[in-house]
């Protein structure tokens, strides 16, 4: 069996080498450092040769050779996971670019199968074959592809393993009873699997464990009391998963415990101060767990306690003062509760306050390291983070104190009065995020020293002011949003210092001015929303250069002048809102080159010429605005290519001629706005359509069709009245209807298309073509099954309205509202009055069945038979 060759014997000689160069340096006399230095040359040289051997030897001469009793379960869990390893064979090496570590005999004692070594994960079943290699100490197993993956009970013969790790979507079922036989286990991660059941009670037979994390699966049931009898744990992590009941108070039995994760699951009942037992604890995770009531201010005797995160529950109550004396604290995290009154002013004492990179001071609990190093070191980074509470109170000067602070959120509070000057005293500051608040005053100049800032949220509050210009001083800002608040004055002339700035939010304020051509040097810039202010001039034609920008919003502004055509090379650009300006000239056909929009509203200006064709490439297209504009023309013929089109607005405008028929291939469209213009209906031909479509596709069919009929069983039964007056509705395989009159009326059409019956005076008129402009017009639907009909085409009251006479002329629904300045419309469908329903109901006109003589012709046949009869009787007479 291959041993490593002892390396000591090399090891004095470097020493002696690094010596002796050391040595050289301090001698001062020429010669002696001549003749030292040819004798180290040649001594260095020995030592090259060396260490040149000792690395082109061959790795086999060094490694260990498999011992021959475990390839057999090697190979056999090699073709179980169908990968191909190329040192699990006989004479293989223990390699750990494979995943094997063996002791001096070639025992496996770890396997480590993780994406470093098979970066597609372990595909199939966990092979049983692992309990063959009864000399494992660890065992971390990466089971992320394939069918469903159970532990096997064959792991039980693993008497000697210490950690076991296996996480994976594949790792699938419940906790085997066999684990229970692993009695030297000190570590076990079940990570990110799908495994369920509860937490088996066998685990208390573990005794040796330090660490049990069952982290993001899919366990159930509720946490129980016989954890606490591994009084050797130090990590409990059990978070993200879906256990129930309440936190039980035996955990405070477990003394050497140092971190504690619980949160994100469907818990109940408060926070028991029990916990402030636990005298070694750093890390306390409850957030997002549904905890209610107040905050235990027992706390704060958790002197150890480094991360504190109680986020994302229904929590009440004020903030105790204790917490600020957790004078270890890294991080503290009450964000997304109901906690009221005011910040304490001693939360400048936690003066150690920092956050890992790797843990977010955001949301719920952060994925663990396994294990959890407590002793690792943390960047200092200062963070706080209490928003979206119902707290009150000014923003607390005391965090001027704070120098290393770099995140505070504050967000979603009811916090007043102004922002301090003093907050230039915090020079290491990244995140400030205030919005949603009652602050008010104006911005400080001061802000402009915090070089390291890169998110500055100060939307929704009521600030008021100019907008400073050493705003532009933050040359690492990325987000700012100053939204819906009170700024005046003019954008800063010196933007292009931000050159990092990514999204900028400056809408619904009264800001003034033009946009100012530098900001073309914001090139990383993906959302620029500046709609709702008083901007005025020209929208700058080197906007181009922002080839990043997803959304543009400058919409209810001022802005004159024309679209620019350069606008067309914002290859990344998705919405693009100009609605509500003083924009004149054409709508440029660079527009059909944005083919990644799905918003354009070119509204409410004073546009001129017609629609370009281009904008028929826009296969993403979902929302499309030109209303109320001086727009003439035709709609494009191509129209029906935007197949992802929600909401048309052409209403209000000078467009004429026909919709075109390619409209009727648009299935998502759901809002059609043409009044006000001169456009007419090509209709012609039938539509047919299936049941569950019927009710939004017969308002299009109105438009395209001559006749639209639903696919029904029994079409007669979706009538809310009777369509055919005092004769009864017939229901025709074809899904039209016809209808059987009785004595007294005859089939006609009333001056309509829908059949129905008529009374005998209005037969002479019953044959007369309808009117050339006339649209299909029938009873508008009852209440269907909701197979027939989509809810949401019930009127809102929930009771069906009345019908209208027939023949009566469709009404136009009014328009629907504007987008959000920042953010496309919602789809929805808007309400039809019931006449434009009944104008694309399912109505049909079926041959009519023969009908009895009528009308002048029955009179000539009364006259003649009487003249006949007064003949005859003549006749009888002179006879």
């Amino acid at each position: 069996m291959a041993r490593w060759p002892p390396l000591f014997a090399v090891q004095p000689f470097s020493r002696a080498r690094r010596q002796g160069s050391a040595h050289s340096r301090s001698v001062v006399r020429k010669r002696a450092e001549s003749r030292r230095g040819r004798n180290l040359l040649s001594e260095s040289s020995v030592g090259l040769l060396l260490a040149s051997l000792l690395v082109l030897r061959p790795y086999s001469a060094f490694a260990v050779l498999i011992d021959s009793s475990q390839v057999p379960p090697l190979l056999e869990m090699q073709a179980g996971w169908g990968v191909s390893l190329s040192e699990w064979r006989a004479d293989g090496n223990c390699d750990v670019a494979t995943g094997l570590v063996c002791d001096e005999g070639g025992f496996v004692t770890s396997m480590t199968l993780t994406s470093q070594q098979v970066p597609s994960g372990l595909p199939g079943p966990f092979p049983t074959a692992i309990g063959s290699l009864t000399h494992l100490t660890e065992l971390a197993l990466d089971l992320s592809t394939g069918g469903a993956a159970s532990i096997p009970d064959s792991i039980s013969s693993l008497r000697r393993l210490a950690a076991l790790h296996l996480s994976g979507a594949a790792l699938a079922g419940s906790m085997p009873s066999a684990i229970a036989q692993l009695t030297a286990l000190a570590s076990l991660s079940l990570l990110d699997s799908n495994m369920t059941g509860s937490v088996p009670a066998f685990l208390s037979a573990l005794t040796q464990l330090t660490e049990l994390a069952l982290y993001n699966g899919a366990f159930t049931g509720v946490i129980p009391d016989t954890i606490a009898s591994l009084t050797a744990l130090q990590r409990l992590m059990l978070a993200h998963n879906n256990f129930t009941g309440s936190i039980p108070n035996s955990l405070s039995a477990l003394s050497s415990l140092e971190y504690l994760a619980i949160g994100t699951n469907l818990l109940s009942g408060s926070l028991p101060a029990a916990l402030a037992s636990l005298p070694l604890l750093q890390y306390l995770d409850v957030s997002a767990a549904n905890l209610k009531g107040s905050i235990p201010p027992a706390l704060g005797s958790l002197g150890r306690l480094r991360m504190l995160s109680l986020g994302s529950n229904h929590l009440t109550g004020i903030i105790p003062t204790s917490i600020t004396g957790l004078a270890e604290l890294t991080l503290l995290n009450l964000a997304g509760n109901n906690l009221t009154g005011s910040i304490p002013p001693t939360i400048s004492l936690l003066n150690k306050l920092m956050i890992s990179p790797t843990i977010s001071s955001q949301g719920p609990s952060p994925k663990p390291s396994v294990p959890f190093q407590t002793s690792r070191p943390c960047n200092h980074v200062s963070s706080i983070n209490l928003g979206n509470n119902q707290l009150t109170g000014p923003f607390p000067s005391s965090l001027a104190n704070h120098a290393s602070v770099t995140f505070i959120g504050l967000q979603s509070n009811h916090l007043s009065g102004s922002l301090p000057a003093s907050l230039s005293s915090l020079p290491s500051l990244v995140y400030l995020l205030l919005a949603t608040n009652n602050i008010t005053g104006s911005i400080p100049d001061t802000i402009g020293t915090l070089s390291l800032l890169s998110n500055l949220d100060l939307g929704y509050n009521q600030l008021s002011g100019p907008l400073p210009s050493t705003v532009a001083n933050l040359s690492r800002l990325r987000t700012l949003r100053l939204g819906a608040n009170h700024l005046v004055g003019s954008l800063p002339a010196n933007l292009q210092q931000m050159a990092s700035l990514e999204y900028m939010h400056l809408a619904q304020n009264n800001i003034s001015g033009s946009i100012p051509a530098a900001i073309a040097n914001l090139t990383a810039l993906s959302f620029l929303g500046m709609g709702g202010n008083q901007l005025t001039g020209r929208i700058p034609s080197t906007i181009s250069h922002l080839t990043t920008l997803a959304l543009l919003d400058l919409s209810y502004n001022h802005l004159t002048g024309p679209i620019p055509d350069s606008i067309g090379a914002l290859s990344s650009l998705t919405s693009l809102n100009l609605r509500n300006n003083n924009l004149t000239g054409s709508i440029p056909s660079s527009l059909g080159t944005l083919a990644n929009a799905t918003l354009i509203d070119l509204s409410s200006n004073q546009l001129e010429g017609s629609i370009p064709n281009s904008i028929t490439g826009l296969i993403s297209l979902v929302y499309l605005a030109v209303n109320h504009n001086n727009l003439t023309g035709s709609v494009p013929a191509d129209m029906g290519r935007l197949t992802t089109l929600s909401q048309l607005d052409l209403s209000y405008s000078m467009l004429q001629g026909s919709l075109p028929a390619s409209l009727g291939n648009l299935t998502l469209l759901t809002d059609l706005q043409v009044d006000g213009t001169g456009l007419q209906c090509a209709r012609g031909g039938w539509c047919e359509l299936e049941q569950q479509s019927a009710s939004a596709f017969c308002q299009r069919c109105a438009l395209f069709c001559t006749k639209c009929f639903v696919r029904a069983a029994d079409v007669c039964a979706s009538f809310q009245h009777n369509p055919c007056g005092s004769g009864a509705c017939v229901s025709l395989p074809n899904g039209t209807y016809t209808c059987t009159c009785p004595l007294g009326s005859v089939l006609g059409n009333n001056g309509t298309i829908a059949p129905t019956c008529v009374p005998c005076p209005a037969c002479f008129n019953a044959t007369s073509p309808p009117p050339a402009n006339a649209l299909p017009s029938r009873a508008p639907p009852s209440e269907a099954p909701p197979s027939e009909a989509p809810p949401s085409e019930a009127p809102p009251s929930g009771a069906p309205p009345p019908a209208p006479p027939f023949g009566a002329p469709p009404s136009k629904a009014p328009p629907s509202s504007a987008p959000p300045s920042s953010a496309p419309p919602d789809n929805e469908p808007s309400a039809n009055p019931p006449s434009e329903q009944a104008g694309g109901g399912a109505t049909a006109a079926a041959p009519s069945p023969p009908q009895a003589p009528t009308g002048r012709s029955g009179t000539k046949m009364v006259g003649f038979g009487i003249s006949f009869f007064a003949v005859l009787l003549l006749h009888a007479l002179a006879l």
